[in-house]
């Protein structure tokens, strides 16, 4: 599942980012953290250009945003089971279009609930948007080989 983050959010299947921006560390609380590609070490982990802490892959979902000394990390439950809902959703695309892309043509997926990402994983929805647009490019080409 950290693969299909990483392929979803560098957006490896088709233009391939280099860089995404973190919105905030979770150490140092600095703002605009860039996640260089090629400085993303084996185990998924990159580290903060301002303080040197180990930041992971997860940390683009902005988690540890919404942890507060009341609640805990109580409050990002709902967050984080909509967000492996997607996800699973993601990996599921990942590998039908590693194995046999023509499949998705005959796949229907549902999903109980909004498919929106909300507050802390809101950011989300870009590579998601990317995804889809994506989707229906390759369908469009799919399409006109099979013409």
């Amino acid at each position: 599942m950290i693969a299909t983050l990483r392929w979803f959010i560098f957006q490896e299947y088709d233009i391939s980012l280099t860089t995404k921006n973190l919105a905030s560390c979770p150490v140092c609380r600095n703002t605009g953290i860039p996640l260089h590609l090629e400085k993303m070490t084996n185990d998924y982990t990159f580290f903060c250009n301002h303080c040197g802490t180990e930041i992971f892959l997860t940390d683009v979902f902005r988690l540890h945003e919404a942890i507060d000394e009341e609640l805990g990390a109580g409050g990002i439950l709902g967050y984080l089971m909509t967000t492996l809902e997607q996800i699973i959703l993601v990996h599921f695309i990942r590998l039908i279009l590693k194995i046999k892309p023509a499949l998705l043509e005959e796949i229907l997926f549902v999903k109980d609930g909004p498919l929106a990402f909300f507050e802390q994983t809101a950011n989300m929805h870009s590579p998601m948007r990317s995804l889809v647009n994506f989707l229906f490019k390759y369908h469009n080409f799919y399409l006109n080989l099979l013409t």
